[in-house]
């Protein structure tokens, strides 16, 4: 039960993290396209170039994580239920509060490894763009 707590708050971080980092970096950039006008600067449009491309990125990044831990939290379940049809002697059969447990640990998993990388581009780029000029 302590995991399952220490892996929630640490999901809840990522989370608030991630809602003030993402204002931050829209703000930012949408003053930068406000600015910019009908002729955006050199570094204006590297800025805007990377904007969508990390997006892109981001996203690719994103599914790709949550298929990963899909597919092993896939495994452990199946293994569990093997070896509770083939050997049920060796350990007490799983109960449903325990199934539903599990199934929502793999679901807290996936949703966490999903917003991984949009979390660690978000927060990069709030402190990046904080400390340039304008």
């Amino acid at each position: 039960m302590r995991r399952e707590h220490k892996r929630s708050s640490k999901a809840a971080r990522q989370a608030m993290e991630l809602a003030i980092a993402a204002p931050q970096v829209v703000a930012h950039r949408a003053l930068r396209a406000a600015t910019a006008g009908t002729t955006p600067s050199r570094r204006d449009q590297q800025e805007f170039w990377l904007m969508g491309m990390e997006k892109v990125i981001a996203f690719n990044q994103s599914w790709f994580a949550m298929f990963v831990e899909a597919g092993r939290a896939s495994q452990q379940m199946a293994l569990a239920t093997m070896q509770a049809c083939w050997a049920p002697w060796i350990a007490a059969p799983p109960t449903l509060s325990n199934v539903l447990q599990r199934a929502q640990s793999a679901a807290l998993d996936i949703a966490s490894a999903g917003t991984r990388p949009i979390h660690r581009r978000a927060v990069a780029n709030a402190r990046r763009l904080g400390r340039t000029r304008r």
